[in-house]
């Protein structure tokens, strides 16, 4: 038999999900901006953002209504708990979108720097780390959840490689310095999405374990017992 609290929290997971295909759209579109060098997109991942900004306090609300008329415990308590993290998370992401969209948009040498360092190879990593975690969510599939460590493991070490072949470049050229560095703010944030990624992952194998994975690495992750 349906409870009253199951109406209201399928509207939040219905929220939650429209949140998170607004964000990956805002992503991939500030990833292409970079990649094709047309500056056209800044708009709409702005607009896009207060589509977020909106979402993200409509999300807040239900949350505390759901806590203050139900009295959730277990599983439920969880969900609402962690469903404030990832919507904490989901916000920044495009908040990071509308920032390297920005910055984006004020590039003009990037094909030399970016045929020099692995940032298809970052983009790539990127997509993928929100689509896990975002299916991870959908699915309450802790095993992509877990997965995503593996992954944000092999953003940093390719974000890295990346920032080093920048500092060679810059010795190299001095007269890309300025670019290089709005190139390498980019990286940065790119990089802090795959950790916002990898925090949705972590919020959703709470709520489907009840064990936390907080301070945790790959090698610990992989060594917990399948649920």
């Amino acid at each position: 038999m349906e409870r009253p609290i199951d109406i209201h929290i399928e509207k939040l997971k219905t929220r939650l999900i429209k949140m998170c295909s607004l964000v990956d759209d805002q992503v991939d579109k500030a990833i292409e901006e970079i990649v094709s060098g047309k500056n056209t997109v800044v708009n709409e991942i702005e607009i896009a953002d207060r589509r977020v900004d909106k979402f993200d306090l409509k999300i807040d609300r239900i949350i505390h209504r759901i806590i203050a008329l139900n009295q959730p415990v277990a599983v439920d308590l969880r969900l609402l708990l962690s469903a404030m993290k990832i919507n904490i998370n989901l916000e920044r992401i495009g908040d990071l979108a509308v920032n390297i969209s920005r910055t984006a948009d004020e590039l003009k040498l990037q094909d030399k720097i970016l045929s020099n360092i692995k940032f298809e190879k970052i983009a790539g990593e990127i997509k993928h780390m929100l689509k896990l975690a975002f299916d991870s969510f959908i699915n309450n599939d802790t095993d992509l959840a877990k997965n995503l460590f593996v992954h944000e493991e092999n953003l940093d070490r390719l974000v890295d490689f990346s920032q080093n072949k920048l500092v060679e470049i810059m010795k190299e050229d001095p007269a890309i310095i300025d670019e290089a560095m709005k190139i390498n703010s980019i990286l940065e944030e790119l990089e802090r999405i795959g950790d916002h990624a990898t925090n949705i992952g972590k919020e959703v194998y709470f709520i489907v374990s009840s064990k936390s994975l907080k301070h945790l690495d790959s090698d610990d992750i992989n060594s917990l017992d399948d649920i």
